[in-house]
């Protein structure tokens, strides 16, 4: 049982819980056997020392086919530590934790089949880099072989939560909650291929929740599935900019704030232009989209926007529920070319300015679109845009 209580003493008249979280903890789980033990080599649990060379003596010892163990207890680390090819496992992240030092901290994979799970990272980062420097560490960064795994991990007060380095290929990350970074939650970087995230939480970011950049390299046959993104503080909940194949299935999206769409299929920040087809499937966008004050421009819950070159392979958007977004529901921007975009079976309620709002040349093709209690009118559409309307379509 939970309860709330006013302490006798308290003179407040009234209270604001701003937010609870709770669940049943399970009990610790037991270390395997075979393990090697970070204690063995000198970790102290709560001791306020820098557990850092013993958690690197432990993966040296466990080798690159070996286990490592976190057991019950708090453990500094004050820089990042590599891992290539060791599984670093914990007795749950309720009970093992790895803590920041002055912002550093973290772990870095640098290749092999890498498996982190059961443990908490929670850093000690106070600011967001400036532009151009690095003064504080991710809590996972680098690059992943095949097959690796990071599940069951927990993240607070980091710079990012988990950011995916070019190289990694056939990474899958499930179970994992990202709060309360700088920047941004989980973000895969140029280059990654084939990596799914799924049915985690990121909530709190201070950059885009979950993101897919096609810097340089494309990213490619990856997948944001499952998963529950809540508040991302500056940007979006999901960006996919640019890359090959690549998708967003499954997913919830609530309360954007600010420069914000739910969902963002864009070529923002010079990606590798989209090819094969890109899918934006089953995810529902509650209270999305916001204002970018630095442009003066309202973003959709559902942004497509064609930046530094045009998006001319496939998009399908299919299956999607947008309610109550903060301006239009689906916004597809600037002046450039967007097409072969399909939209079939979507719901829009209560869009705060129109049901779908266009500013680009191109066309689109809508069937099974419902458009409901739109607050400027169901559909606003320049003039160099075709609407193609397909059967099933209502409200605009």
């Amino acid at each position: 049982m939970l309860r709330l209580e006013k302490d006798a003493a308290s003179t407040a008249s009234s209270y604001v819980i701003d937010l609870v979280d709770t669940e049943q903890v399970a009990a610790p789980l037991s270390a395997p056997a075979g393990a090697v033990d970070i204690t063995a080599h000198g970790a102290v649990p709560g001791d306020g020392g820098d557990d850092t060379a013993a958690l690197r003596a432990a993966i040296s010892a466990a080798g690159s086919d070996g286990t490592v163990w976190i057991p019950q207890g708090r453990f500094q680390i004050s820089e990042r530590v590599q891992v290539d090819g060791t599984d670093v496992r914990g007795a749950g992240p309720w009970h093992s934790v790895l803590e920041g030092v002055n912002g550093r901290g973290g772990i870095e994979p640098t290749g092999g089949q890498v498996r982190l799970s059961d443990f908490m990272f929670d850093g000690d980062v106070r600011y967001r880099d400036p532009d151009d420097q690095i003064t504080t560490d991710t809590a996972i960064e680098g690059v992943f072989g095949p097959g690796s795994t990071v599940s069951n991990v927990w993240i607070e007060h980091a710079k990012v939560g988990l950011w995916i380095h070019n190289g990694t290929d056939g990474l899958t990350v499930t179970g994992v909650r990202v709060r309360n970074t700088f920047a941004d939650g989980i973000h895969l970087n140029g280059g990654t291929r084939n990596t799914v995230v799924e049915q985690s939480h990121v909530r709190g970011t201070g950059d885009d929740a979950l993101a897919m950049w096609s810097n340089g390299t494309a990213v490619s046959n990856s997948a944001f599935r499952d998963n529950t993104v809540q508040t991302p503080n500056l940007a979006n909940g999901i960006a996919i900019y640019g890359g090959e194949g690549n998708s967003a299935t499954g997913n919830r999206v609530a309360d954007t704030v600010t420069a914000s769409a739910g969902i963002a299929v864009s070529t923002r920040f010079s990606p590798v232009p989209f090819s094969g087809e890109t899918l934006v499937e089953g995810n529902t966008l509650v209270r999305a989209g916001g204002l970018e004050p630095n442009w003066d421009s309202r973003f959709g819950a559902l942004w497509i926007y064609a930046d530094t070159s045009d998006i001319t392979a496939p998009v399908t958007v299919r299956n999607l529920v947008i309610e109550d977004s903060t301006y239009a529901g689906v916004l597809m921007s600037w002046q450039r070319t967007i097409q072969n975009t399909t939209f079939e079976d979507v719901v829009i309620d209560g869009a705060g300015t129109y049901g779908i709002e266009i500013q680009a040349t191109g066309s689109a093709t809508f069937s099974y679109t419902e458009i409901t209690g739109a607050a400027s009118g169901g559909l606003s559409a320049s003039s160099g845009f075709n609407v193609v309307r397909g059967p099933g379509n209502s409200g605009f």
